[in-house]
């Protein structure tokens, strides 16, 4: 790079003004100085330099600027984003367990009038219907297995037969006691049933449809492998075909379409006034 003109030799000593050859030099050494001719060597260039690379590249970038409420904005949105994903696999979970335990039943077999009948049980409400492979219909007679206690089955055990001794006759064992004629064969429309644990809203039932009919009660039983049930019972019928025309012309009863017939036990039933029959009198 040329050497700048003095000051001297940039302005004319008789006329103070700057000559033409002067001011062509420098402004050449301006342009070249612009455009990045001049050639390297200056010592200002060097300095330049020096710093430049001294200069780490990192220091040039300005860091972001955090502060304190952006994040806590942050820890909010992940927060929130958590919790929402929680309830949404928990609302998932609960309706794919609904309608697998609503549309599942128990597998099972029952005998009637020497045939076998595919029977299937609802898990929730208890209730039993027969599968003909086109619709569930109600099973024609009581599908519910008593479970006896330790105490009732030692009871009802057979005693051995005694050893007979040479010369004695053994007197025929006495015949067991018949029940009253009363207590055969009994009928009733089995209109809802509630697990052990919900007597309270048995009890609740059995008033509200006390209010219609007052030919209402409920029965206690306890069914092998399904634990202690509550039974709600329309009507008290001698025969199944009895209870079968009293269900179609009754009112209560055709406001529980999924009722059906059931054979009462009569241990630990809970009835109100004096059951009635289809004809409105009580059952002989």
């Amino acid at each position: 790079m040329p050497p700048w003109p003095s000051r001297e030799k940039m302005y004319d000593m008789d006329t103070g003004e700057p000559r033409d050859s002067e001011l062509e030099q420098e402004l050449d050494s301006l342009y070249r100085k612009v455009a990045g001719l001049d050639q390297p060597g200056d010592k200002h260039d060097r300095t330049v330099l020096k710093t430049d690379e001294k200069t780490p590249a990192a220091a040039n970038i300005q860091k972001p600027i955090t502060t304190r409420s952006a994040q806590k904005k942050r820890r909010r949105f992940r927060t929130s984003r958590f919790g929402w994903g929680l309830v949404f696999t928990l609302f998932f979970l609960s309706t794919i367990g609904f309608f697998y335990w609503s549309g599942a039943y128990y597998d099972g077999t029952f005998h009637f009038r020497e045939i076998a009948y595919p029977l299937k049980t609802d898990p929730l409400t208890g209730e039993a219907r027969y599968d003909n492979e086109k619709e569930r219909l109600r099973p024609p007679v009581d599908t519910g297995i008593i479970a006896l206690t330790a105490e009732e089955s030692k009871d009802q055990a057979v005693a051995p037969l005694p050893v007979a001794e040479e010369g004695k006759v053994l007197a025929e064992p006495p015949a067991a006691d018949t029940p009253p004629e009363g207590r055969r064969g009994r009928y009733a429309i089995q209109i809802r049933a509630y697990p052990e644990d919900q007597k309270q809203n048995a009890l609740m039932f059995l008033e509200d449809v006390r209010k219609r009919a007052p030919d209402v009660s409920m029965e206690t039983i306890s069914i092998a492998g399904r634990g202690v049930w509550h039974r709600i019972l329309l009507g008290n019928f001698s025969t199944a075909e009895e209870a079968a025309e009293y269900q179609k012309s009754d009112t209560v009863a055709r406001e529980h379409p999924y009722g059906f017939i059931q054979r009462k036990h009569g241990s630990d039933t809970i009835s109100f006034p004096i059951p009635r029959s289809a004809a409105g009198e009580p059952p002989t």
